[in-house]
Formats: C-alpha cells, sequence, structure tokens
C-alpha cells in the first residue's frame, strides 16, 4: 500500500510511541536529580549502606504519571506506568479499579495485575489490560460476561480472560473485544445487538470468534456496537445501529459485519456510546452515529448513518478519543479538540453547560500525544508524562484527590497526581505519606525525628526507612502524627511505629532510649485507626473507640491519674466511642460519636473548654458543643469544627488564636469570625488554620514567623485568606508553619524555616515565607529507579539501592529515573577509627569524628586539632587560648577547644589537648 506523506506521519508517530510503551523508554522530561545521600558515597569492605534518592519535578508537582498507555472508562480512568503496572481511579462500586475494593478513589491506585502490561483499556464498569505475552486480564463487573473468564461473577481483582492471546483491547459499555495477531477478532459479553459479530445475539462469558474478520488492524467498542480497521484501509462496524453508529447507511442492528459507507483509507477507529469516527490516512477524520450533542462535529445536531466531516482545521490529526457523547482529536503539534457534549466541562474549555457541535480547542494542552473519553469525562496523556482530565468528578475519575462537592466537576484539565496522600507539620519539621506506603520527612532531625537514619537538619524532604516493604503491606503508613521532636505513622494493619525523641516515652516502645532516628513498633499496638502527638506524647483512636497515650503525663495529658510519663500506651478511661484526637502541647482532646467533645490535661489557658482553668488527668466535657466533627489543638488553645461548618474556639488568645477578633482568652468556646463552611480546623504553636469546602484556606494567630500566609509578619485576630490556595484537600499547622496538600498533589508550606521545614531547599534565619512556597524533592518511589555499578569487584548495587562494598577501590555508581541518571564515584577503604567516615574522607583517621566537625575549617577536625591559632603546630600559644576557653560551654555547633564535641569545653577537653601539646595539627598529629 502507497501511503500519502501524511499518512506516513500518522503511522510514524502512531508507531513510535508504540515503541516507546512497549519498549520502556521514558516520555517524561521534568524530572532532575538531585541528590542520592549518603553525600559522602564510601564504606568499609563488608558493608551494605542505602542510596537515599531525591529529586525536583520542575513542572512544580510532587509526581507523574509516566510511559503510561490511557484509558478513560463509564466514571473511571486507567494508566500504565512505568514499570508496566496499573493505577486506576474514580468510581469503584464494581471493583472497576481492580484493587480488591469497592472503595472509589479520587488519587490513583495500583490495580493488581501479575506481569508487565503494555495496554489498558475501560469500559462501563469493566477494566482490562493487555499484558506483554499476549495474555490479557479483566476486572470489574461481570453480569453478562464481560470480564471473559467464563463465569458472570463480578472481580474486584484481575481475572484472566480465557483463551486470549491478543496484540489490543478495547472495552464497551457491557462487552469487550480482543485484536489477535493473526488479525482475526474475538469479542465476548453482553451481545443482545449483535455486537459480538457472530451472527448470533446470544451472550458469551468467554471469547467469540467475529465473523468474516481475518485483516483487521484495529479495533474499538461502543455502548452496544463494535467495530474494526481492516488492513484494505476500510472499516467494519456490527452490533446496534438504531442511531447509524454502523455507518452503512442503515438504521437497521446487524449481528455481522458490515461495511462503512466511503471510508477506503482508515488508519484508526474510537467509538462513542452510539457514534464511531476514524481517523484517515490523509490527516481527515469522518464520523458517524448519533449527533444529539454534536458529537460528529459538523455543526449540527442531526444523527448520520453515513459518515460525515467535522468543520474548522484541526491540523494534521494523530490521535482519536470518543466519549459517551463527545469525540476529541489531538493534532500533530500536541493541540487537543472536543466537541459534542458539555453539561460536566467533558469538552475541557473552561465551560461547565451547553453543547459544542464543532470541534474548540482545549485549554491548555499543547503537548498531548494520546487522548481517551469517559462518559462524561475526558483524560489525555501529555509529551512530558503527565496526564490531565476534565469533565465529571463525583467519584474522583479526574484523579485529583479530591471529588464531588465543590469538585463536583472541572471544564479546564486538571493534572492526575497520586503520589502524596496526607502532611503533617511537627514542632520544626514536616512529613508527607504517599500511597506506596512511603513516609518523607524534612526539617529540623536532631533527634532522628526525620526517621532516615541520620540526626540532621533537611531543607529537602529524606524517605523514612522502614515503610516502603510493598503496597498493602502491613509496615505501609496510611496516617501520621508529629510532636515537636518526634514522629509516629500508623500503619494499614493498625499497628504504630514512632521515632525520634523519646526523653518522655514519646516514641512508645516500652524501653528506656532517649532517641531513635529509625521508626520503632509502638509496643502492642495493633488496633490504632488514628494518631495525634502532643509536644511530648501521642494518643491513638482504636478501632473499638477507645484511645490510648502514651509519653510526657505532665499534668495529666496521657489521660490517667498516674504522673509518671509512660514509654508504652495506656488507655484512657471511660472513652469508648472516640471518633478523631488531636494533641497539643500538654493536653488532648477527642470527637466522641454523640458529636460531643472532651479533653484532658493541662488546662491552665483553659484550653480543656470547660470553664475552668484547672488541669484534669481525666477527660471533661467541653461545654456547649454538640455537634462536632473535627477538633485541632494548639500549644495552649483548641478549636472544633460544628457539623454547620461554622468552628468554636477556646484556651489562650494573646496571639488572636481564637479567631474572635479579640486578645482575650476564653475557658468555654467562642465563635471564629466570619467561618460557616469550615471542614478541617488545625492548631500550630500560636496560630490556628482551616480549610474550607472550596479547598481555600484561612489562617489567624501568631504570624510573625509568616505562618498565617498572607504575606505579611504580623499577628491578626481574625482568619485571613492564605495567599494562592483555593484547591486545598488538607491542611496542617506545625509549631510556627503550615502546609497544605493542594489537588493535584502540589505540596505548599509557609512561615517559619529556620531548619527547612518548608521543604524548599533553604534554611537558617531569616529565610521564612509569609506566603506558600511548593515543597521540592519529595522522595522517589521505588517504582522506577534503577542503579548500577561500574566495577562489581569494589562494590554491587541492588535493586533496591542497597550498596555492598566488597572491596578496596572506587567504583561509579550510576542512578536512573525517569530518563535522568546521576552518576557518583563510590569509594571501599578503611575506617580506622570506625566513626563512620572511612580514611580518604576522614578528617580524623584515629580519633572519632562521625560529624567531621571542624570548628576552624581549617581541614583539621577537632579532636585531632589543637592549633587553635592556626599556625601550623599545638603548642604554648593555644594552650592560653584553650585556657581562656575552659569552663564556657561550647558556642553552635562546636567550640573550636571542643576536642570530644560534646558541646562544652572542660577538663575532658584538657586532657585531650595535653595529648596534642607539640605536634603539628592534623589528624594523628600529622600533616596529611
Amino acid at each position: 500500500m502507497i501511503m500519502s506523506r501524511h499518512s506516513r506521519r500518522v503511522v510514524v508517530a502512531a508507531l513510535l510511541l508504540e515503541a516507546m510503551l512497549l519498549s520502556g523508554v521514558a516520555i517524561a522530561t521534568d524530572v532532575t536529580l538531585i541528590g542520592v545521600s549518603p553525600n559522602l558515597l564510601g564504606a568499609p569492605p563488608g558493608t551494605t549502606q542505602r542510596l537515599t534518592v531525591t529529586g525536583y519535578f520542575s513542572d512544580a508537582t510532587s509526581a507523574t504519571l509516566t510511559k503510561a498507555t490511557l484509558a478513560a472508562g463509564g466514571n473511571h480512568s486507567c494508566a500504565v506506568v512505568g514499570d508496566g503496572s496499573v493505577r486506576c481511579w474514580g468510581r469503584n462500586g464494581n471493583g472497576q479499579l481492580g484493587n480488591g475494593t469497592t472503595t472509589d478513589s479520587s488519587l490513583p491506585v495500583t490495580a493488581g495485575v501479575f506481569g508487565t502490561v503494555t495496554a489498558v483499556a475501560a469500559g462501563g464498569d469493566s477494566s482490562c489490560v493487555l499484558l506483554f505475552n499476549g495474555g490479557a486480564r479483566c476486572w470489574g463487573l461481570n453480569d453478562l460476561g464481560q470480564l471473559g473468564n467464563g463465569t458472570t461473577t463480578t472481580s474486584l481483582v484481575p481475572v484472566i480472560v480465557s483463551g486470549i492471546t491478543a496484540v489490543a483491547l478495547a472495552v464497551g459499555f457491557r462487552h469487550a473485544c480482543a485484536l489477535l495477531a493473526s488479525g482475526g477478532v474475538n469479542c465476548w459479553g453482553a451481545n443482545a445487538s449483535g455486537q459480538l459479530g457472530n451472527g448470533t445475539l446470544v451472550g458469551a462469558t468467554t471469547a467469540v470468534s467475529v465473523t468474516g474478520i481475518s485483516t483487521a488492524t484495529a479495533i474499538a467498542t461502543g455502548g452496544n456496537h463494535s467495530c474494526a480497521v481492516l488492513a484494505t484501509g476500510g472499516v467494519k462496524c456490527w452490533g446496534d445501529n438504531g442511531s447509524g453508529q454502523l455507518g452503512n447507511g442503515s438504521l437497521t442492528a446487524s449481528s455481522l459485519p458490515v461495511d462503512v459507507t466511503g471510508i477506503s483509507n482508515a488508519v484508526a477507529i474510537v467509538t462513542g456510546f452510539n457514534h464511531s469516527c476514524a481517523l484517515l490516512a490523509g490527516d481527515a477524520m469522518r464520523c458517524w452515529g448519533a449527533n444529539s450533542s454534536g458529537q460528529l462535529g459538523n455543526g449540527g445536531t442531526v444523527s448520520s448513518s453515513t459518515p460525515v466531516e467535522p468543520t474548522g482545521s484541526l491540523g494534521q490529526v494523530v490521535a482519536l478519543g470518543a466519549g459517551s457523547s463527545h469525540t476529541c482529536a489531538v493534532s500533530e503539534g500536541g493541540t487537543s479538540y472536543c466537541w459534542g457534549r458539555n453539561a460536566n466541562g467533558q469538552q475541557g474549555n473552561g465551560t461547565l453547560v451547553g453543547n459544542f457541535p464543532t470541534p474548540g480547542i482545549v485549554s491548555g494542552i499543547d503537548t498531548a500525544i494520546a487522548v481517551s473519553g469517559g462518559f462524561e469525562h475526558t483524560c489525555a496523556l501529555l509529551g512530558d508524562g503527565n496526564t490531565k482530565c476534565w469533565g465529571l468528578n463525583d467519584g474522583g475519575q479526574l484523579g485529583i484527590g479530591v471529588s464531588g462537592g465543590a469538585n463536583q466537576r472541572s471544564g479546564v484539565p486538571l493534572t492526575v497526581n497520586g503520589s502524596v496522600l496526607g502532611i503533617d507539620a511537627g514542632g520544626n519539621h514536616t512529613c508527607a505519606y504517599m500511597p506506596t506506603g512511603t513516609a518523607s520527612c524534612w526539617g529540623n532531625g536532631i533527634y532522628g525525628q526525620i526517621g532516615d537514619g541520620e540526626t540532621l537538619v533537611r531543607s529537602l524532604p529524606a524517605k523514612v526507612n522502614g515503610l516502603d516493604t510493598w503496597v498493602g503491606a502491613a509496615v505501609n503508613a496510611v496516617g501520621l502524627a508529629l510532636g515537636f521532636d518526634h514522629s509516629c505513622a500508623v500503619l494499614s494493619d493498625g499497628e504504630a511505629k514512632c521515632w525520634g525523641r523519646s526523653n518522655a516515652g514519646q516514641v512508645g516502645n516500652n524501653s528506656i532510649i532517649t532517641q531513635s532516628a529509625v521508626p520503632l513498633n509502638v509496643y502492642q499496638m495493633n488496633s490504632a485507626m488514628s494518631l495525634a502527638s502532643g509536644s511530648a506524647h501521642t494518643c491513638a483512636v482504636l478501632t473499638t473507640g477507645g484511645v490510648q497515650c502514651w509519653g510526657n503525663n505532665n499534668l495529666g495529658a496521657l489521660g490517667n491519674s498516674d504522673p509518671a510519663n509512660s514509654t508504652f500506651p495506656k488507655t484512657v478511661a471511660g472513652i469508648t466511642t472516640a471518633l478523631r484526637v488531636s494533641a497539643g502541647f500538654e493536653h488532648t482532646c477527642v470527637v466522641l460519636t454523640s458529636g460531643t467533645v472532651q479533653c484532658w490535661g493541662r488546662g491552665d489557658a483553659g484550653q480543656l473548654g470547660n470553664g475552668s482553668t484547672a488541669s484534669s488527668s481525666s477527660p471533661v466535657t467541653v461545654s456547649g458543643i454538640t455537634t462536632a466533627t473535627w477538633v485541632g489543638l494548639g500549644n495552649y488553645h483548641s478549636c472544633a469544627r460544628l457539623s454547620s461548618g461554622e468552628l468554636r474556639c477556646w484556651g489562650r488568645n494573646v496571639e488572636g488564636q481564637l479567631g474572635n477578633g479579640t486578645t482575650t482568652g476564653s475557658s468555654v468556646p467562642v465563635t471564629v469570625s466570619g467561618i460557616s463552611n469550615a471542614s478541617v480546623v488545625v492548631g500550630g504553636g500560636y496560630h490556628t488554620c482551616a480549610r474550607l469546602t472550596t479547598g481555600a484556606a484561612r489562617c489567624w494567630g501568631r504570624g510573625d514567623l509568616g505562618q498565617l500566609g498572607n504575606g505579611f509578619f504580623i499577628n491578626i485576630s481574625s482568619p485571613v485568606v492564605v495567599t494562592g490556595i483555593g484547591s486545598a484537600v488538607a491542611i496542617d499547622a506545625g509549631s510556627s508553619h503550615t502546609c497544605a496538600l493542594l489537588a493535584g498533589g502540589i505540596l505548599q508550606c509557609w512561615g517559619y524555616n529556620e531548619f527547612g521545614q518548608l521543604g524548599v531547599g533553604t534554611l537558617g534565619a531569616g529565610v521564612n515565607s509569609a506566603t506558600p512556597a511548593t515543597v521540592n524533592g519529595i522522595n522517589m518511589d521505588a517504582v522506577g529507579l534503577s542503579f548500577t555499578s561500574s566495577n562489581t569487584l569494589v562494590a554491587t548495587v541492588d535493586s533496591g539501592g542497597y550498596v555492598h562494598a566488597i572491596a578496596p577501590g572506587t567504583t561509579t555508581i550510576t542512578t536512573y529515573y525517569d530518563g535522568k541518571k546521576r552518576s557518583d564515584t563510590f569509594t571501599v577503604a578503611a575506617d580506622t577509627d570506625a566513626d563512620g567516615v572511612i580514611d580518604p574522607f576522614d578528617n580524623c583517621i584515629n580519633e572519632a569524628n562521625p560529624d567531621q566537625v571542624d570548628a576552624d575549617a581549617d581541614g583539621y577536625g577537632n579532636p585531632c586539632d589543637g592549633d587553635l591559632n592556626n599556625n601550623g603546630f599545638t603548642n604554648s600559644q593555644d594552650y592560653v587560648l584553650f585556657r581562656a576557653r575552659l569552663g564556657t560551654g561550647g558556642t553552635a555547633p562546636y567550640d573550636i577547644a571542643d576536642f570530644n564535641t560534646n558541646g562544652f569545653v572542660n577538663s575532658q577537653d584538657y586532657i585531650l589537648f595535653r595529648n596534642l601539646l607539640g605536634k603539628p595539627s592534623g589528624p594523628s598529629g600529622l600533616h596529611p
């Protein structure tokens, strides 16, 4: 067959995309590797260390779906991601998301497909995938056999389609078809209109052959009809024809394939519920069938039983998509066009009403490479690997993290993103958790509260150790709770883990440790539903409705009369119907199923809300609240969200944190001014914030460090608008900073940033932000990461990022992600002083100096450098300087004379100094 220049372009583009998808070549280009830690890549022989990789997504999102094929079903969507797994989102009442549940999801969830997936197709309430070996799996509704496994039993997880080795799949409303390598077509499922094409009207629970088709090159399935493109360029269709969707000039249904009139050079086919469209070799297109909403694109609303041409200039069309009653096309330049029904914004042109019988440009999409239409929504795959969806979102089918209500529909494309599920802000650190069960933290980590095995300050997110085994595993985090210097996670099996400072037992592992830089199991905790952490204590709501607390019990914060702190969970007496819990500095409150709120612990500022300023070690009832749905606590104040959307606060108000326009404290709840549509309220140290049902955010109270997010550094006693936040799906306040998770997966933080708690890559005094700033570098999930070692005799690296040091020498460790790579030199050498720093990088080879402290910045670490005046020798001149420092303590982080780096200059350092007298400075007393 001789093809025109335009037809070659279309076919080459399609083949190139297919080759990229099947070969695993990365499409996304917005990821930059910016960090591989440990930063000093090296280790002694025989040891193992794990690499943690951080990256920055230049489009300001936290993650992307990459290397994907895309399918929009009835009210759900699915995409194939880079590792060959499948993520689905939206309606799930019949298990069409494939994750073993019937719970709708507004974020992508992983379908339980075993094997490498190369293509996905989505129908009314079912989904199917094509595996690398040609096998097929389907899941969801199966009332008419549309899963093809020989039964009519609905399945919440993928099942094998019997007897199929295919090269392409298509799923219709209640039937499905497979294109075979031979050119034949097999179909299964509903057949009341003849849509299986085998000459009968009898449904089939396993695949049956379509009669008379042996040279098909593409297939499509609609509501109750099916079509195929033949090698000759002709098109045949079969099934229902009440609107002319078979394209043969009649309105008569056919259980056998019939020729579409006048088409001889088709290269692609799509079908809506009752209409069909073909892409022709000359980059033109034709549509036929139902047209009541303008889905044929010819400027009218009269159905046509023969092909008609959409009006207007679409350029050189390279891809098509059809929804229930709308159609879309992608031009060679990446512009997207849609036409037809628009009752829910599925045109993507910014409107939410009316029909559009001629093609119009989709707003903000200029790099599309594929498009797919659902019943009332549309999704497009972009050249950078992102997926964007628009239209109806009542079941989360746009994949943006929220659904329904104010987010019922969108007339403009929104980015699908499922990387971040939730956030929590602590004293001076922040953490986020992802659908994979991993968590990342950033900010102050000197007590190990970051959880990455280190005690360092992190200005970019670092992955928490031990929460990333696999999706669905018991170790996966499903919630977070951060205290001032510790962090906790509730796990999917009801267990809990905590890490960080434990001077009061707040890690809860029933030991006397004072801190841990990695998560530890909370003692005998196996039924936690949610957690909340105060300054130095943590409480859990159990599945039974009870509450248990551990850690600091000053003034009764744990809810029991024993004044001692507790290193393990203790039950709060009298609480059996708790729904939610929140913890302040030294007090705790719970919302009960009755709508009342009870509090206990410190009460000197009226923060218990019972009209008193007395502390209480047992729960007391907050006055006048009977319809609470949420509670949020600050250091010395408390707030509740009522079912009406109004807010009430009580306790300290010196900074205006009660939000009633005054700075007068109250021991009973007062109304927050001007808010009647709050969905969540959270308390910071001395400020308060709320997320509204619209997705906007409001803050009030202390603002000297920018924690109100309104662009100013002043206290304000009434709610103010947080700048630029209009689509928040979660919000949390730390001691003096606040963070919000936005629709599309973007994380933004504002306020105090001395310890990097905003996660923007900077830290220190004076780098606070009074407006929201985007968090950079959420740690990359294991999916898509790979590593190599250039010299496996020196060190090897496995798929999990564990580097195994074998023998002295150097090798290059290369990290790959999303088509980007970073190379780092890894050295294997001795560690003479066993301080964790190998000799080539150790500034004190024979003296332990794990933090490489070098107070005078002369290149020689404190433990081996007595040369205080840096003249090359340690002598009487240095002795005079040392004597002047004795007993004065250290200056952060260490004094030049603090040789043992313990924060003080005293007699212990004098002994070490005497040993260095008379020697030149340097490791082991020698210049290197």
